[in-house]
């Protein structure tokens, strides 16, 4: 047994390596898929079907979607890192379940429903371990589903070529989108996947008539699901069963009483799954827990949201960098106005069909809107409806249309190779060179340390927002809030989340509880302001029940007092090692840059590159932080964002890194000429690893660019990803050691 984990281990090793070694493999693995997606389409156009009967070449055409699909997102599997908060916090309600599986008595999932969380357990049944890998794959899974709903949905009004052409805009955003928000397993997956299945049962048949009672009842009952992945997507359930029932009321077809039985059926149907939703929370006692996380606080949620306008804004400033959904939005909207011009010009009026599909994608701006945040993951709930919307003003004009093939050429060229060209000019994921280092050290150093010191049975409490330590720690909850956002921000319900909060901690008892707030953190970095000490009752019942194992900032490690002397656990200073040597190095964790004292200029923005949120630092610009006098080195990652050679013509800038003291000149410690125009090795990320001098307490590390020739600052779009410290070692780990739990 040992012999075959180590030839695996080697096997990996190997692979993974070589993975790295050869970026080039990522556009090999695209190619067979991509060829065969086009010649699929093609023919279809030229061997045109009118009818809507699925064949073979269906068949076809979904696999080798599934496979286009895959070939582009199997890179993004592979990050041992969260892409999102949301995505942790998923995964980490689906690890506590697997120990209670009652909802919102182990997890609340806030403006997530239940659904959202039990969707990750199938793949962990069959054997898979609840993480990023398995979240992602099944968010795959999902996206599958909705792609071959929505293109069954089409054949059912439209020929082959006219439905592939419709379905291809959405299959080319979800294969090449390299947003963060749209990579992660989403909160949203759930709800459209759902969403499409249900359009596909309820209105998957002749546009002039209802389908089949059973299809009718099963597709309300889907339906019925939706608000139970994520209440936001209420409205978008409520949309689909007024379609159908004002489908039922003015069909002709059937009889009045007819009609009333099938209505009553359909709304029966969709209630279900509230009905029974509901006695689970009454049976086992969380009706309270109910009404007030899932009800009133997502309430409170909407009406602390900020403006209309500013939500728009912050979207459109999270997707316009990798251009995916705008791509998308432009194709569904051109391809929605060329019909209707088209339609202008045709003896034929617009279907049913067609006037539904653009009230559900109204319904779905809607549900994007009303939270007023500038959450992009909120746009996939738009993909389905902007799809079936432009879809079927294709498929009920395609018939009456002469010249199909050199229309279906235009709308190839525009919906599938152009936004394939553009992506195919972009660089290649971010994981080609990290593959080794996110297999063999997964973990973030706290998860590291809480991995290595755990013990069957284990649970953990986080105070702050850190949801990806339960992945990393590979422990459930021990309260059934994923992070204490409600316990920390002034909420007219801030008393009762941390009543709660404590209630659960003295329940469950965990073997570990971890404070996410200081320097350095994501969200809350001030601990005088923020840190569990300003909720007394708490900070008295950690200060008796709990020791400090490890401050590592900015999290303090706290073990249960009781378990000092577990002989299960090593504590010692050779374990302390072992774990070091596992978990990933400082550099790699982005999220623990330190704070800047200052930018100049102070309007510099913070853009999303490839998932990773990066500092623009558009010459000349400067970013400073003072030192007090632990540094040993300074880490940097930096770069040249890519639109600056793929769309504009930049001439190079500098990058530099000095430091300022008082009294003396400023010192470059660091200094590189970026010209990716002329340079392709410097089209990627780069690094830089710097010693920094003894005695430089007080003094200031300055990152600065500076505009390349003539000091022509056109398209100079420099950004920095990354910085980082590395301190000395009597500095770095102040309480973590065997003195600390004697």
């Amino acid at each position: 047994m040992v012999r075959a984990e180590l030839a695996i281990d080697t096997m990996l090793k190997l692979f993974f390596g070589w993975l790295d070694a050869h970026p080039s493999v990522y556009w090999t693995i695209l190619a067979i898929p991509t060829g065969a997606l086009v010649a699929i389409v093609v023919t279809a156009l030229w061997r045109e079907r009118t009818d809507k009967k699925p064949g073979r070449f269906d068949l076809l055409f979904i696999i080798a979607s599934v496979a286009f699909l895959m070939a582009w997102r199997w890179p993004f599997l592979l990050e041992s890192r969260e892409f999102n908060p949301d995505e942790s916090q998923l995964i980490a309600g689906a690890i506590t379940l697997t120990h209670d599986p009652v909802f919102w008595r182990s997890v609340d999932g806030t403006t997530s429903g239940p659904l959202n969380f039990y969707a990750l357990l199938p793949l962990h049944a069959l054997g898979l371990p609840l993480d990023y890998f398995t979240a992602r794959l099944t968010g795959l899974l999902l996206i599958s589903i909705t792609l071959i709903a929505c293109y069954r949905f089409l054949r059912s009004l439209a020929s082959p070529a006219a439905s592939q052409l419709a379905l291809l805009p959405l299959l080319i955003f979800y294969a090449t989108t390299k947003d963060a928000f749209f990579l992660q397993y989403s909160s949203g997956d759930v709800s459209v996947a759902l969403f499409a299945v249900s359009a596909y049962l309820m209105f998957g048949r002749s546009p002039s008539a209802v389908v089949g009672n059973w299809r009718l009842v099963l597709g309300a009952f889907t339906t019925g699901l939706l608000p139970w992945a994520k209440i936001q997507s209420a409205p978008l359930a409520a949309a689909l069963i007024a379609s159908v029932l004002w489908l039922i009321a003015t069909d002709p077809l059937r009889s009045w009483r007819h009609r009333s039985s099938l209505g009553g059926r359909v709304l029966l149907a969709a209630a279900l799954p509230t009905l029974f939703q509901i006695s689970i929370v009454l049976m086992t006692g969380q009706l309270e827990a109910f009404v007030q996380r899932y009800l009133r606080q997502n309430f409170v949620y909407v009406d602390s949201g900020s403006s209309f306008v500013s939500a728009l804004i912050g979207m459109w400033r999270f997707t316009s960098e990798t251009y995916a959904f705008p791509a998308f939005l432009a194709e569904s909207c051109l391809i929605s106005l060329v019909m209707l011009c088209l339609r202008l010009c045709l003896p034929r009026r617009s279907g049913r069909l067609f006037l539904l599909s653009a009230v559900w994608v109204g319904t779905a701006a809607v549900c994007v809107l009303v939270p007023r945040r500038p959450f992009a993951h909120y746009l996939l709930l738009t993909l389905v409806p902007l799809a079936l919307w432009s879809g079927t003003a294709l498929g009920e004009l395609w018939p009456a249309i002469r010249f199909r093939r050199s229309l279906g050429l235009v709308l190839l060229a525009i919906g599938g190779l152009a936004p394939l060209v553009v992506r195919l000019r972009q660089p290649i994921p971010g994981q080609f060179g990290n593959f080794a280092d996110n297999w063999r050290c997964p973990y973030s150093l706290p998860g590291t340390i809480l991995r290595s010191c755990r013990a069957p049975g284990d649970s953990l409490g986080v105070w702050g927002w850190r949801t990806d330590l339960y992945v990393d720690g590979g422990m459930p909850q021990a309260t059934r809030d994923p992070h204490t956002v409600w316990s920390l921000e002034n909420t007219p319900y801030q008393a009762y989340y941390r009543n709660r909060f404590l209630a659960d901690l003295k329940h469950s008892r965990p073997a570990f509880f971890v404070d996410t707030v200081g320097r350095g953190a994501v969200f809350y970095r001030n601990r005088r302001e923020f840190g569990h000490e300003i909720a007394p009752a708490l900070a008295d019942y950690i200060a008796h029940e709990y020791i400090l194992l490890a401050d590592v900032q900015p999290e303090r490690i706290y073990l249960r007092a009781d378990l000092r002397g577990d002989s299960r656990r090593d504590f010692s200073k050779t374990a302390l090692q072992r774990i070091l040597a596992k978990a990933r190095t400082d550099a790699e964790v982005e999220e623990d840059s330190p704070d800047p004292e200052s930018i100049i200029p102070a309007t510099l923005g913070i853009w999303d590159l490839d998932g990773r949120n990066v500092h623009m630092l558009l010459p000349p610009a400067k970013m400073t932080w003072k030192l007090d006098g632990t540094e040993k080195e300074a880490s940097v990652l930096f770069g040249f964002h890519p639109r600056a050679y793929l769309e504009g013509k930049s001439n190079g800038a500098d990058f530099i890194l000095e430091l300022e003291a008082a009294g003396a000149s400023p010192r470059i410690l660091f200094q590189r000429h970026l010209d990716p125009a002329r340079v392709p090795d410097d089209r990627k990320m780069l690094s830089a690893r710097v010693p920094l001098p003894n005695n430089i307490a007080g003094a200031r590390l300055v990152v600065r660019t500076e505009p390349g020739e003539y000091g022509d600052q056109a398209w100079d779009w420099v950004y920095l990803a990354a910085l980082r410290y590395i301190r000395r070692p009597d500095q770095k780990f102040p309480g973590f050691g065997v003195a600390r739990l004697q």
